[in-house]
């Protein structure tokens, strides 16, 4: 190996730059062969500025479709949760998910079409709107009450006030 090392003839080409150089030269050479027939190309295909073939990356913003759930599917899952509250068993948003795709209403025919299929966040997230809408519910008994008191304060001041 010595004697190899020592009579070969061993040239030793330098890189001329890094990786990164080696980058921005190929880029600059790829701008600068652009032609017009390109650039055109690029502009009949839809390649256009803000197209969604250009739109691209991790943090980007999904657009979000709002979908209003139907009176079946509503009624559905208030009954689920209703029957929870009472039996104290509650449901679990998976399993009405599962159950929801092989529902059958009272001639057997699928009570649900694909598109009305939840997910198991939609349902989770609606079963918690439910229980808040009944913590914050008050009873309509109070609310009568409350309204006794408050018309028999204003009686109260328009008597105090023919007086004086």
């Amino acid at each position: 190996m010595n004697n190899h090392c020592l009579l070969g003839n061993h040239e030793h080409q330098d890189h001329k730059g890094s990786t990164f150089n080696d980058i921005k030269l190929r880029w600059k050479e790829s701008c600068f062969n652009l032609t017009e027939d390109t650039i055109k190309f690029r502009c009949e295909t839809g390649l256009k500025q803000g197209s969604n073939e250009q739109i691209m990356g991790w943090a980007l913003k999904k657009e979000r479709k709002v979908v209003r759930f139907s009176d079946n599917v509503k009624s559905y899952l208030s009954n689920i949760f209703e029957e929870g509250e009472r039996s104290g068993i509650k449901a679990n948003p998976s399993t009405v998910v599962r159950n929801m795709r092989v529902a059958r209403d009272e001639n057997g025919n699928k009570r649900f079409t694909p598109k009305e299929y939840l997910e198991l966040g939609q349902i989770a997230s609606f079963f918690s709107r439910l229980a808040v809408m009944q913590r914050c519910k008050t009873p309509i008994a109070d609310i009568d009450q409350d309204l006794d008191a408050v018309i028999l304060a204003l009686n109260k001041a328009d008597a105090v006030e023919q007086l004086l």
